[in-house]
């Protein structure tokens, strides 16, 4: 089962680091044409964050039993 788990942290390993090229990105944007951050996309991007950090924690635990 070790093996199915690795998988599956790869998986949200990834998204992660998706979800934080596409924030960069859109945060490069706005700044761009509003000249400041965009305060609440840090809070989303967070959000989404401790989400995946969640269902990875979650899955462990499951793995485990």
């Amino acid at each position: 089962m070790a093996k199915d788990f690795s998988i599956v942290d790869e998986v949200i390993s990834r998204i992660i680091v998706e979800l934080d090229a596409e924030h960069a990105e859109y945060q490069r944007l706005f700044r761009r044409f509003n000249q400041r951050p965009d305060a609440n996309s840090f809070a989303i991007h967070k959000i989404k964050i401790d989400l995946c950090e969640r269902i990875r924690k979650e899955l462990s635990q499951a793995e485990r039993k």
